[in-house]
């Protein structure tokens, strides 16, 4: 049954975006550490053979890389959630599914070094901000279908959610690659999840509110 919206505060947005900025880079931290710990990273790094199939590694990035800032990301949205959306735990599954599906996506890291991109494509910058901006847009529509399937059962604007999350997340990430190269990672962390933040932060309110 689709309800008529329920009332929030006027910090919402704020702590929207509080909440999907702190998470992330508590994910990517917890990503790091495991990264190191596994020899993916670091000083005790296990060098790979170029002739490693793409899928292997690609499955052994995205699970350190990005299923756990996902994790991270699902569980803070749904305990900010739970106050309006009951059985909101789906947020925090959908979420998880949706990045690391994401993070399948061939980009820059999911190959060694500076070379080959998958055979046959060089990496170049403009290779990079249509990978990366492939990975959000895939990202996105995962999580965003489910998602939006959930929102849509219970509030009558719940429909829209599925394009905005996409469009906010092919935004974010593909904004990341030429941000990272002009200032760094964590501002590209940062700014990238700020923008994804502040854009699906609206979006949720006027959800929400039936607006």
């Amino acid at each position: 049954m689709v309800g008529q919206g329920v009332r929030i505060g006027r910090f919402f947005l704020p702590l929207w975006m509080g909440v999907e900025l702190v998470a992330v880079v508590a994910g990517v931290f917890l990503g790091k550490v495991v990264s190191d710990a596994i020899g993916m990273t670091g000083p005790n790094a296990v060098p790979l053979s170029p002739d490693t199939p793409y899928l292997l590694y690609a499955v052994r990035h995205t699970a350190v890389r990005h299923t756990l800032p996902g994790l991270a990301v699902g569980i803070a949205q749904w305990l900010f959630l739970r106050p309006y959306i009951p059985q909101a735990h789906w947020w925090a599954i959908s979420t998880i599914v949706g990045w690391t599906v994401g993070g399948l996506v061939p980009h820059k890291e999911s190959r060694l070094g500076e070379g080959a991109l998958i055979p046959g494509i060089t990496w170049t910058y403009t290779v990079a901000f249509v990978a990366w901006s492939m990975v959000g847009a895939v990202t996105g529509l995962v999580e965003g279908i489910w998602q939006g399937q959930f929102l849509g059962r219970r509030f009558r604007l719940g429909g829209q959610w599925t394009p905005i999350c996409t469009v906010a997340m092919t935004l974010g990430f593909g904004l990341a690659y030429p941000l990272e190269r002009a200032a760094g990672l964590p501002v590209a962390i940062v700014s990238n999840h700020v923008l994804i933040g502040g854009i699906t932060g609206l979006a949720m309110w006027r959800i929400l509110q039936g607006r």
